[in-house]
C-alpha cells in the first residue's frame, strides 16, 4: 500500500489551528467511509522538516479519489511518500470562486471558515447524495444562516443556496432589547450609570438624576449614556 501526507491549511484562528490536526483525521475518516470505500487507514498526526502533516495509508489514489479528498476542509496539498520524499498530487477542488467569497467579511461571531466547510462536507458525507457531491448541483438549506457563511461556501460548491437569517430580538418601547441581549444591555446601563455617579461625585454635584425643589418637566437633567453609544450622554427630563 501507498503512504500519504496531507498538508494542513493554515487557520488564522489560533483555537481553531489548535484542533485542526484532530479535526482534519476525522473528515478524512468520514470521507474514506462515505465515498471511497473504506480505503484510506487511520490518519495519524506526523511532522516532515518541522510541519505537521497527516499520514494515511491506501491503495493507489486515482483521479476520482484525489478529486474527493482535494474538497476535505483542512487539505491544503497532498503528497504521496516516495522514499523518503514528496510527490505532489494534482487536486482539482470544486470551487467556482475565489475565496474571497468566503473570507472577506469580518465581523465578531463570525464561523470559521474552514469548520463551517467540514460541517457541509460531513453533512454531504451524511446524507443519500454524498457519492455525486462532484458532479450533481446539489440545494443547501440554512434555516438559520445568520450572514451566510454556510451560503457563501454552498455557493463554491456550485449548489444552490437559500437560507433564512434568525429574526432579530424584539424591542420594548424603552428600547432596550428583549429575551437574550436583555441582560448584556442592563449589565452595560448598569456601568454607565456608576461611572456617571462616580464622575459626579468628583465634581461635588451629588446625585446626578435627583429632581430638585421648582425644577419643572421640562427641564432636562443628564441622563446615563445610551448603552452601545458613544459620545455625548442622553438626557431625560426631571421627573421622567
Amino acid at each position: 500500500m501507498a503512504r500519504y501526507a496531507q498538508l494542513i491549511l493554515p487557520s488564522a484562528n489560533r483555537v481553531y489551528a489548535d484542533a485542526a490536526i484532530g479535526l482534519g483525521a476525522a473528515e478524512l475518516a468520514a470521507f474514506s467511509d462515505a465515498v471511497l470505500g473504506g480505503a484510506l487507514s487511520a490518519a495519524v498526526a506526523t511532522e516532515i522538516g518541522g510541519v505537521p502533516y497527516l499520514e494515511f495509508a491506501a491503495e493507489a489514489l486515482g483521479p476520482l479519489e484525489t478529486s474527493f479528498l482535494a474538497n476535505v476542509s483542512s487539505m491544503y496539498a497532498l503528497f504521496e511518500l516516495v522514499g523518503g520524499l514528496l510527490r505532489p498530487l494534482d487536486l482539482h477542488r470544486l470551487d467556482r470562486y475565489d475565496d474571497d467569497l468566503i473570507t472577506i467579511q469580518k465581523y465578531q461571531g463570525k464561523t470559521n471558515e474552514q469548520f463551517t466547510k467540514l460541517l457541509l462536507n460531513v453533512t454531504l458525507l451524511a446524507s443519500a447524495f454524498a457519492s455525486e457531491m462532484l458532479d450533481r448541483k446539489l440545494a443547501v438549506l440554512d434555516p438559520l444562516c445568520g450572514r451566510g457563511t454556510t451560503l457563501n461556501q454552498a455557493l463554491m460548491y456550485g449548489y444552490d443556496a437559500a437560507g433564512r437569517p434568525c429574526p432579530a430580538p424584539a424591542r420594548p418601547a424603552d428600547g432596550r432589547r428583549a429575551g437574550v441581549g436583555e441582560p448584556a444591555a442592563a449589565r452595560r446601563d448598569t456601568r454607565h450609570r456608576l461611572e456617571y455617579l462616580r464622575r459626579a461625585a468628583r465634581a461635588g454635584r451629588g446625585d446626578p438624576h435627583e429632581c430638585r425643589p421648582g425644577a419643572g418637566r421640562d427641564r432636562a437633567v443628564p441622563a446615563v449614556q445610551a448603552p452601545g453609544r458613544s459620545g455625548d450622554l442622553a438626557r431625560r427630563p426631571c421627573g421622567a
